[in-house]
């Protein structure tokens, strides 16, 4: 299967928010949008018809700002696993660059009705995903004060 790559510079500009000297990446929405599942139909009593089973998987790569260090990464791994499918993700810094691997699997094209609070949990860990952020940090680096000081003459520097 052929690889696609996608970037449209208006909708990621949109999906960052500043907050100071920080900012926010909404990392979720970058993967294509989750179907949401209303109230009303949380409930089943029919069968599940879809195409056909099926396996997407993303990855997405987020440069790190030079001067940025990335907080949350850790909430972006998560596991949900049934007999309907699965939705996994996970997220690491690899040379400064956060990869994020996003994977959805719906095992078969039919499920009994019985079967559909399983297929919830994957769904709703999607749509949970979705509004997944990443914290981009101004990185403070060390300050080393150098300050001299002379005691009866005898030179003496001390790093603070």
């Amino acid at each position: 299967m052929g690889q696609v790559q996608k970037e449209d510079e208006n909708n990621i500009n949109a999906r960052i928010k500043t907050a100071g000297d920080n900012f926010i990446r909404n990392v979720g929405k970058i993967v294509t949008p989750r179907l949401k599942i209303n109230l009303e139909e949380r409930e089943r009593s029919v069968d599940v018809y879809m195409p056909y089973a099926r396996k997407f998987q993303y990855e997405v790569q987020i440069p790190i700002p030079k001067g940025f260090a990335v907080e949350g990464l850790d909430k972006l791994n998560s596991k949900v696993e049934n007999t309907t499918g699965s939705f996994l993700t996970t997220a690491t810094l690899d040379s400064g660059t956060v990869v994020i691997h996003v994977t959805q699997t719906f095992k078969n094209a039919f499920e009994k009705a019985g079967k559909w609070p399983e297929l919830l949990g994957i769904l709703d860990a999607a749509t949970t995903f979705e509004d997944a952020r990443i914290f981009f940090k101004k990185a403070v680096g060390k300050i080393i004060l150098h300050a001299s000081i002379i005691l009866r003459n005898n030179p003496k520097t001390f790093l603070i």
